[in-house]
């Protein structure tokens, strides 16, 4: 076991891989995780990934919705299956410079676009507003997802072609 001199920090470089430590008569093993990076800020490159598309969403479809929020620095494409770069997963990549930042979630051609990069500010399911996640949603209803595509539907940019499918419930309104 090692002893730890508990009323400071150590220095990052002189922190041990794994610890196994005693304090008042409690035992505590671990390893040491690497720091998180600072999340960028607006105005530099980042990779954005869209999750989960089934190869339903393709990567010129993803560059028309995500030209609205920066400049494209790397084409989207499907991403290469860890280990088999010949096989492709069907999440896309790509990399942007962000002028604002990008939505979770986004109606696209029919389906819930979602949207990921180191950084993006957290949105919640149950209201869909920049803060918060759905477990502290203080918000006594719920919003439906026709309400968000309706609101999505307003930006300048968004055609019903992007919006596919989802067009259909903003006519039954």
């Amino acid at each position: 076991m090692i002893d730890y001199e508990l009323n400071g920090t150590l220095p990052w470089e002189e922190c041990p891989d794994s610890f196994d430590v005693e304090l008042n008569g409690v035992r505590y093993e671990g390893r040491k995780f690497a720091p998180r990076p600072r999340p960028p800020e607006l105005g530099e490159e980042i990779e954005i990934k869209v999750v989960k598309t089934r190869f339903k969403i393709k990567p010129p479809q993803v560059r028309k919705w995500l030209e609205h929020f920066g400049r494209i620095t790397k084409e989207p494409a499907f991403e290469d299956a860890l280990d088999l770069p010949e096989v492709k997963c069907d999440d896309i990549v790509m990399k942007a410079v962000l002028r604002k930042h990008i939505p979770g979630i986004l109606p696209a051609y029919g389906r819930r676009m979602n949207i990921r990069y180191h950084g993006q500010p957290i949105v919640c399911g149950k209201c869909f507003e920049i803060g918060h996640v759905r477990r502290n949603c203080e918000k006594p209803e719920v919003v439906k997802w026709a309400d968000f595509v309706k609101v999505v539907s307003e930006m300048p940019f968004v055609s019903r072609e992007m919006l596919g499918d989802w067009a259909e419930l903003l006519k039954k309104e």
